[in-house]
Order: structure tokens, then C-alpha cells, then sequence
């Protein structure tokens, strides 16, 4: 339904659609209120997730409140329970192609300066490239990269300037759509039905498999990934909508 919506929706519009629909939150809030399911990204008692798509009204993954996907809660108690970024001294975070509930967290986070970059996006703070970063190195203490990678056609390249811009000691969070044991890729492969195809969405350029690591290792990084039934047991992954198999990469630039 979500998926629908955007897709119908002219870019102008959308984030004015979205400060009306964390506007009218607090009725949101009111209509939705229960108890089987639990947000931990705005904190809020839902009775139900909505779909993602309108196809597939039975999957119900995104929370009414503050629209979060199952990748977004497991990234936020993944940075809550397994990453320093609350804790002193104060962080210089990068945060790529910004979702807005995540631009509204990390802002109200005492001690962390915060930027956002996109190619295009209009939640952006900054119009960037993720593969030629006008920062200089060593410049950040933490990266958010999610659902960015795959729509990179020289994702080798945006890896090595993660690396390059965050400090010794610094780390970054990477989370792509994973589907094959092996990455697939062609960049032959242009018309967007064929893509929509092979690779789940018309402007992603690969479908990842696990050997994404071995990419982000080249880059520098040491990897290590956490799933989803890594971070929460089972009665509380099902309640905050975690998807238990999601994998997601914590990458650390080592001293």
C-alpha cells in the first residue's frame, strides 16, 4: 500500500505528504492503539502493522506510526544495544538517502552532528554522490547506509569512500535486500522490466548474496553481521516486526 502510494505520488509532493502524515500522528496513534505489536523506533502500542505493498495485503511489516520497515527497527535496537553511538564522546554521523523518521531520531540525539546526503533526494541536507564524497577523510565516527548500495552501479567504489571518510576506530551499518547466495549482477542489463525481474526492483543494478562481505572487506573494513534473531528473542522479534534471517552488516574501520 505504502510501495503503491509513493509510486503514484509526484517527488514534490512526498514530503509534504509525509509532514501531514506525522502531523495528524497523534490521531494515528488513537486509531491504531493496541497491543500485539510494538515499534521500537517511535515507541508506540499498534494493534496491527499495515502492507507494504497492497499485493500482498497479508504481509504486514510497517508500522502506521511512523511508517518504519522491518529493517529500519532492526537497525535502530541494533544501534541502541550493539553500537556507541549514544554514548559520549559526541558523534559526527553520515546518514545516506535519509528516511525521515530516522533524520527526526538522530537529530534529537544529545552530542551527534548530523549530516544527510543523496543523489537526488529532496529529504537530503546535502546533494552527493556516495562513490565521489565531497568530505575529507577521516571525517565521521559513523555511517548509515541502507538500501543504497544495490541502485550503485560501482558499489566497489561507494565502499571504498565509506572507508575513506570515517575516522580509525569508526563504523558504518549497511543493510541491502538480500536474495541469492551469490550476488547477481549485469550491467548490460538496462530496460527496468528486465531488472524488476532479475533483480526485485526496477532501479536496483544487482540482487546481493551473502558475498557482499567479501566486497566490503576489500574496502578496508572488518564485517561482521547480525540477523535479526541476533538481536531480539522470539516473542519480542515477532512483536517489534524483525525479520529473524535479515541480515545486517556492522563494518569497522580499524585503527
Amino acid at each position: 500500500m505504502i510501495y503503491e502510494l509513493k509510486n503514484i505520488m509526484p517527488d514534490w509532493l512526498e514530503p509534504s505528504l509525509v509532514r501531514l502524515w506525522y502531523a495528524l500522528r497523534p490521531l494515528v496513534r488513537l486509531i491504531f492503539r493496541g497491543d500485539s505489536h510494538f515499534c521500537p523506533v517511535c515507541e508506540s502500542q499498534v494493534r496491527f502493522f499495515l502492507p507494504h505493498k497492497w499485493s500482498n495485503r497479508h504481509l504486514r511489516v510497517v508500522c502506521p506510526i511512523c511508517l518504519s520497515h522491518p529493517r529500519h527497527r532492526q537497525a535502530w535496537v541494533f544501534f541502541k544495544d550493539r553500537t556507541d553511538l549514544f554514548e559520549a564522546p559526541p558523534k559526527r554521523l553520515l546518514h545516506f538517502a535519509p528516511e525521515n523518521i530516522f533524520t527526526q531520531k538522530f537529530r534529537s540525539i544529545p552530542g551527534i552532528e548530523y549530516l544527510s546526503v543523496d543523489l537526488d533526494s529532496p529529504h537530503a541536507m546535502r546533494q552527493m554522490d556516495i562513490t565521489a564524497m565531497d568530505i575529507p577523510d577521516n571525517s565521521f565516527d559513523a555511517i548509515y547506509c541502507s538500501h543504497v548500495l544495490e541502485h550503485v552501479p560501482d558499489d566497489r567504489k561507494a565502499m571504498r569512500e565509506m572507508f575513506r571518510v570515517l575516522h580509525p576506530g569508526g563504523w558504518a551499518v549497511v543493510q541491502v535486500p538480500i536474495s541469492e547466495s551469490i550476488t547477481h549482477e549485469d550491467p548490460s542489463i538496462t530496460d527496468p522490466r528486465e531488472r524488476l525481474r532479475l533483480f526485485g526492483q526496477c532501479d536496483h543494478v544487482r540482487v546481493y548474496g551473502l558475498d557482499i562481505m567479501e566486497r566490503l572487506r576489500e574496502a578496508g573494513f572488518d564485517v561482521r553481521t547480525t540477523r535479526g534473531s541476533d538481536i531480539a528473542f522470539d516473542g519480542d522479534r515477532e512483536r517489534f516486526g524483525i525479520a529473524a534471517k535479515s541480515p545486517l552488516f556492522f563494518c569497522v574501520k580499524n585503527s
